[in-house]
């Protein structure tokens, strides 16, 4: 049914049970889309996002219980925060949570030690249809000597996002914007094409 206010024609839309009324239906049909068959499922946003969206920095101080016995900082409390904070940046950008697939490339450059200020940055650098590339970069800031921070970790992981049942969950495209970013994205794309290389390799002699 139509409704004239002021002279202006208003249509009824009617919308799947369970998706949430748009502000304005121009936006609405531009970001996302219902399911079809009424159970109003969210499907994928259609927008397209830049790197510097996913961003995400963690910061956190050493302590002793985060120590080896050789008394700097145990890798593995390292490797969790990188974890967390790609996974918070893949999570950023997809808009649903997001899972890791694999880990590409992991470097240990210098100690985190007790005391240091631990700082992670995240960013997605490649989005394919499920899939994200995340690089990290983790530096520390050494309580006991004043100075610039020191690079520790560098990294690269695959997460892929998750709908509530688990199952793969289209992503939006990922536009570099600033040349830094553009260089980041084509050396994450030349990863990839690695990697599919490497699987391909891989099922052909599994399969002589």
């Amino acid at each position: 049914p139509d409704a004239r206010r002021g002279g202006r024609v208003r249509t009824a839309v009617a919308r799947p049970p369970g998706c949430p009324p748009p502000r304005a239906l121009e936006d609405w049909a531009r970001r996302a889309t219902c399911a079809a068959d009424g159970s109003g499922t969210r499907k994928t946003m259609e927008d397209k996002k830049s790197p510097a969206d996913s961003t995400v920095t963690l910061a956190h101080i050493m302590s002793a219980h985060d120590t080896n016995l050789y008394g700097t900082v145990h890798g593995g409390v390292v490797m969790k925060l990188v974890d967390d904070a790609a996974g918070a940046a893949a999570a950023r950008h997809a808009g649903c949570p997001a899972v890791t697939a694999s880990v590409d490339r992991m470097s240990f450059i210098a100690p985190a030690r007790v005391g240091d200020l631990l700082t992670v940055n995240a960013q997605v650098e490649y989005a394919g249809r499920t899939s994200m590339d995340v690089g990290v970069r983790v530096t520390a800031e050494r309580w006991n000597a004043p100075g610039p921070a020191t690079e520790v970790v560098t990294a690269h992981l695959t997460f892929v996002a998750v709908d509530a049942d688990g199952t793969p969950h289209a992503v939006p495209a990922l536009v570099p914007v600033t040349p830094q970013e553009r260089a980041l994205h084509e050396r994450a794309g030349a990863r990839r094409a690695e990697r599919a290389a490497s699987r391909a390799a891989s099922r052909g002699q599994d399969g002589a």
